[in-house]
C-alpha cells in the first residue's frame, strides 16, 4: 500500500511541473491583450505587460504583414529603433526556454532590418534572414532565483522600417521525473525511519 501510494505522489508531483513547465511567463505575448482594429496600427507608449522604450511600440493587426499568432504584432523600428521590456519571476539553477518568431518587413533591404534581445544577463540577435516569412528563434537561459528582465530592441537601420516579432514565449523546463522519485524516496525513508524507532520505543 505504501508502496503505491509512493509512486502515485510521483507521478502527481511529475504531472503538475510538466503543467507548470508548459505555461508561459510571459504577459501578453501574442499581444492580443490590446485591441487594435484589423488592417491598422498604432504607436503605443507601452503595451499589456510591455514597457516601451523611447520610441514606444508599434502594434499591428495584419497591416504590412501577417501576425504568426493571432492577428496582432509588434514592430520595434517605430518612428526610429525603440525597445519593450518586462520582468519574468525565476528560480535559481532552473533552466528557462525563451521562443519567439520573427521577420523581416516585406519590401524592405535586409539591413534595415534586426532585433536583439536579452534575457537576465544573457543576450543576443535574432539570425539575419533574407525572406519575409516568419522564423522562430528558441535558447535557453538559467534562472537567477529573481526576477530577470526579459527585452526586445530594434537594431540596423533607425527609420520606422524594421523587423516583426511575435508569440514570446517563456517557458520553466520540466523537473525530471527522477528527481521525484529521488525526493518520494528520501521522504519514504524518513517516515520508515520514523516508523522503526517509535515501534522500538513500543517494545522495549
Amino acid at each position: 500500500m505504501f508502496k503505491k501510494s509512493l509512486i502515485a505522489l510521483a507521478l502527481m508531483g511529475a504531472a503538475v511541473t510538466a503543467n507548470a513547465a508548459s505555461t508561459n511567463l510571459v504577459q501578453n505575448g501574442s499581444f492580443e491583450a490590446n485591441a487594435q482594429a484589423s488592417g491598422t496600427w498604432n504607436i503605443y507608449s507601452n503595451l499589456t505587460g510591455w514597457t516601451g522604450g523611447s520610441n514606444g511600440i508599434e502594434l499591428r493587426d495584419n497591416v504590412a504583414g501577417t501576425a504568426s499568432h493571432g492577428t496582432n504584432f509588434v514592430e520595434l523600428d517605430t518612428t526610429g529603433n525603440s525597445s519593450m521590456s518586462q520582468s519574468i519571476n525565476t528560480v535559481l539553477g532552473r533552466e528557462y526556454v525563451l521562443s519567439f518568431d520573427f521577420t523581416n518587413r516585406p519590401g524592405t533591404a535586409v539591413s534595415t532590418n534586426g532585433l536583439s534581445w536579452k534575457f537576465g544577463s544573457t543576450s543576443g540577435f535574432a539570425p539575419t534572414v533574407t525572406d519575409f516569412v516568419w522564423h522562430t528563434f528558441t535558447t535557453t537561459v538559467l534562472g537567477t532565483g529573481g526576477a530577470m528582465a526579459l527585452e526586445f530592441a530594434a537594431i540596423n537601420g533607425s527609420n520606422s522600417f524594421g523587423s516583426s516579432i511575435d508569440n514570446v514565449s517563456v517557458t520553466a523546463t520540466p523537473i525530471p521525473a527522477a528527481v521525484w522519485l529521488f525526493g518520494t524516496g528520501i521522504a519514504s525513508l524518513f517516515g520508515f525511519g520514523k516508523r522503526k524507532k517509535m515501534n522500538n520505543s513500543v517494545n522495549a
